[in-house]
């Protein structure tokens, strides 16, 4: 039969808690050299793909058969917001919004007593730790 194990300290809890920020901070640099090595890899492939006038090709690494694709994404990025709005408005183009508003503009104006009609701020507790 299993003993039961004894409750955890707070400092065991926050020690535990401040390994693991550390360790993701690490992994989050370590994602970012990784996608600084693999930017000339992908550019090096597309560059391939152009000078073969190609979409795609094949190959084979052991029994293993990769395929690389080349594939347009686009994004847009609004220059100037006045013109974005006045075109919009102008043209009821409301599909270019996304359905998302501010939550710190929201904030603020709630704080300040002002009523925004159809918006729902909530907050929720969340734990932060500070090493000093």
């Amino acid at each position: 039969m299993n003993a039961p194990q004894a409750a955890p300290t707070v400092e065991q809890v926050v020690s535990r808690l401040l390994d693991l920020r550390d360790r993701k901070a690490e992994l989050q640099e370590e994602i970012k050299r990784i996608e600084a090595a693999k930017e000339p890899l992908d550019n090096w492939l597309l560059d391939r793909l152009k000078i073969n006038n190609s979409k795609s090709f094949r190959v084979e690494l052991g029994e293993m058969v990769v395929t690389v694709m080349k594939k347009t994404r686009t994004s847009a990025s609004p220059k100037d917001w006045e013109q974005v709005i006045g075109y919009i408005v102008a043209n009821q183009a409301w599909e270019l919004l996304q359905k998302r508003v501010s939550s710190t503009a929201v904030k603020e104006r709630m704080d300040a007593g002002a009523i925004i009609p159809g918006v729902e701020l909530f907050s929720e507790e969340v734990i932060e730790v500070r090493k000093q």
